[in-house]
């Protein structure tokens, strides 16, 4: 799974190298083509993931939810190991970098979950768009670069959006709200950290290691509570699990196959899906407000997007 060397984004912000044996095999187009299918599978995975995620919260134990997410994932995780090159994988280059990131990514996830659980499904996914906003803005400070007018402007606007989409008033809906912009600042420290590690560790063992720590965190929180599954609530553990486990797979692939850029644009898809399975297992219907405040985060995203894929076009 490793590239050119260096990992494929999200754990790393350049555009990835294809293999020389890979380039030969197949048209760039046929690439792409299922560079952009690994993408929209990976969402799809995800956006089911968080939908069991949060229908399990409601009748289950958060801990309990986490650890039976985190172990069956374990389940493909160590499928795909065997298939990509067994157990020297997962050899750590920097084994404190790795346990520093992987605890960032169990974090934000953690959060996620809670999010998920506080806000509306739709309100959720549009919460965590603000991501790759707060990835422009840290880079700053963390990596000493450049950031520049056009992206600070950008950023500034997707903040704006955000508070277009904040609700006011206080009680659980405003606690949602703060733990979706903190598991969006997790992330966006945890990529940051990956793209300052250079890119030293396979994806692979990332996905391996943070899946680990999530399920031994889970572990510790079952005194809290523990409720026997039923065949339902296996099936929503479970479901979250291995569509999770898929998500991180297709999404590795996606970006092995297609641009940074092209796979950040096709991500938005996750809006409409999240919409959709809102409106049918929940019946929620988002107010135009945050219809409008979704747009201009969106829009700064994709403005981010561009203005990168420019920069790489004029550096090439």
């Amino acid at each position: 799974m490793r590239v050119g060397g260096r990992l494929p984004s999200p754990f790393n912000m350049s555009t990835p190298r294809l293999s020389a044996p890979i380039a030969q095999a197949r048209p760039v187009d046929v690439q792409l083509s299922r560079g952009i299918i690994s993408m929209l599978v990976a969402m799809g995975a995800f956006m089911l993931m968080n939908a069991f995620v949060k229908l399990a919260i409601e009748a289950y134990p958060f801990g309990q939810v986490l650890f039976l997410r985190s172990a069956f994932a374990l389940i493909p995780a160590f499928c795909v190991l065997r298939w990509q090159g067994g157990l020297s994988t997962l050899r750590c280059g920097r084994p404190s970098t790795m346990f520093y990131l992987s605890a960032l990514v169990v974090g934000s996830m953690v959060t996620s979950f809670w999010a998920y659980h506080l806000l509306p499904f739709s309100d959720a996914t549009f919460y965590s768009f603000v991501g790759p906003l707060m990835i422009t803005a840290l880079s700053a400070p963390m990596l000493g670069e450049r950031v520049g007018m056009n992206r600070w402007s950008a950023v500034l606007l997707g903040f704006a959006g955000i508070v277009l989409i904040t609700p006011p008033g206080q009680g659980a809906l405003s606690l949602g709200v703060a733990i979706a912009l903190l598991s969006a600042f997790l992330y966006a420290v945890g990529m940051v950290m990956i793209r300052r590690s250079s890119g030293s560790e396979h994806p692979l063992a990332i996905v391996f290691y943070f899946t680990l720590l999530a399920t031994v965190v889970g572990a510790l929180w079952l005194p809290l509570g523990w409720r026997q599954p039923d065949w339902y609530g296996w099936a929503l553990m479970g479901g979250a699990g291995i569509s999770g486990a898929i998500g991180q797979y297709q999404q590795t692939q996606a970006f092995r196959m297609a641009p940074p850029s092209l796979c950040g644009a096709v991500s938005y898809v996750r809006i409409v899906m999240a919409v959709a399975l809102g409106y049918l297992i929940w019946g929620e219907v988002p107010l135009p407000i945050t219809f409008l405040g979704s747009a201009i985060v969106i829009g700064s995203g994709l403005y981010l997007t561009y203005y990168e894929w420019r920069l790489r076009r004029s550096s090439q």
